[in-house]
């Protein structure tokens, strides 16, 4: 009999393998523990199964001290028979999640744009769309009255969400295109920010180049559908269909952001083979601070190039949010304290459909407060949630949990 349920492995990179399991669940593992499963997986007695153990690993394990082992080291991997049952706690930093999308309609409405992640057509159409809409936006946009109008303002704000159903399509297209398994289009909260998001958990099977033309996937369906606005706006000169290509763009290369779970973030995560980088690169940099504290000498193979790497993005990482929070405290704080009643104004000019009350408050300063206030109340439900929430983790640190939605 096997211990294990039938499970797939992949090669991640060179020293580390993804086991997926038939819930769903991806996991990392070192090549110690896919050698231990591939003989677990065996059909074989478990006398046979002992034997073959104990002469790979030159052990003298009798059965009951063998599966007491087991049990141990993969207890919680959601990969033993035992545990089929059980319900697989992943760390998910989504939450109150709701279908959109079904695999099935998503499958069909993703299906048309695979062939745009042939990666030849991907690497040259997705800076081709970058500097088309720039270019043609340097040139001929222009902010003008008709722009404020109630039926431009109407298409423009269809225009920009559609790209939140195009983006995830985007990244569904490319799991069709690689030939891999992809779930549903939903909608959830990511701390206490609203996101639309795709369960595309298949893509750590991918190599290295696919999966980075996956988590670049919709950005790139973004760009292309930007594009073909800006194509419209210069057979039919509405500003519109520039001022939205214009502000996707814009938002796309926000979204390059290797600093925040956007899909930089994820390209960051995959070109260094990392997993899970930023709380690993928190981690680093805390060992870091502490042994300096402690004044213990650092161990030569700490100092390999990925620890470095790890260690200069935490602290990266931690300098932006510092220096971000310090300048809008120093020199915002006038809008900061009255953003309530801004608010309550902005909330007032909608009611009453007064758009140029409405559109002077959406300005430069109040934009960066409201990403100021964002930013306190994600600390503070995170904080409490620490407080209120015992956090579970895998007891075998061979195992590293993979992300799903992106």
């Amino acid at each position: 009999m096997s211990y294990i349920q039938r499970i797939d492995i992949t090669a991640f990179d060179k020293k580390r393998w993804v086991v997926s399991t038939p819930q769903g669940n991806h996991l990392l593992i070192n090549e110690n523990t896919k050698n231990l499963l591939k003989i677990l997986e065996k059909d074989h007695s478990n006398n046979e199964v002992l034997r073959e153990f104990n002469t790979t690993y030159y052990q003298k394990l009798d059965l009951i001290e063998f599966e007491v082992l087991i049990k141990n080291k993969f207890a919680g991997a959601d990969v033993l028979i035992l545990e089929q049952h059980i319900k697989f706690e992943k760390k998910n930093y989504m939450s109150l999640k709701v279908n959109l999308l079904n695999k099935r309609i998503a499958a069909i409405m993703a299906t048309p744009f695979s062939f745009l992640y042939q990666p030849i057509i991907f690497w040259i159409l997705f800076p081709f769309s970058i500097i088309f809409i720039t270019g043609t936006g340097w040139i001929n946009l222009s902010i003008n009255k008709n722009l404020f109008q109630a039926d431009s303002l109407l298409l423009y704000t269809a225009i920009i969400y559609t790209t939140m159903l195009i983006h995830e399509l985007g990244h569904i297209a490319a799991c069709r295109k690689f030939g891999i398994d992809h779930g549903e289009i939903g909608f959830g909260f990511y701390s206490i920010f609203p996101v639309v998001y795709a369960n595309v958990t298949e893509i750590w099977t991918l190599d290295k180049h696919k999966r980075t033309i996956a988590n670049l996937s919709g950005i790139y369906l973004e760009l292309v559908y930007a594009s073909i606005c800006t194509l419209i706006f210069l057979f039919t000169k509405n500003m519109v269909f520039l001022a939205a290509a214009v502000s996707i763009n814009i938002k796309t290369l926000t979204e390059l952001n290797p600093f925040i779970r956007f899909d930089g973030y994820w390209v960051l995560s995959d070109l260094t083979n990392t997993p899970n980088l930023l709380p690993k690169a928190n981690a680093a940099v805390k060992n870091f601070i502490l042994k300096i504290k402690k004044r213990n000498k650092l161990i030569i193979g700490e100092w390999n190039l990925k620890n470095i790497l790890l260690i200069f993005y935490g602290i990266t990482n931690w300098v932006i949010l510092v220096i971000y929070i310090s300048w809008i405290i120093s020199e915002k704080w006038q809008n900061i304290l009255g953003f309530p009643l801004t608010i309550f104004i902005s909330i007032k000019s909608i009611i009453y459909q007064d758009s140029e009350t409405l559109f002077r408050n959406i300005n430069f300063d109040n934009l960066i407060v409201l990403g100021f206030y964002l930013l306190v109340f994600k600390f503070l439900i995170e904080y409490l949630f620490k407080i209120y929430k015992t956090k579970r983790s895998l007891t075998n640190p061979d195992f590293n949990g993979l992300g799903q939605e992106r």
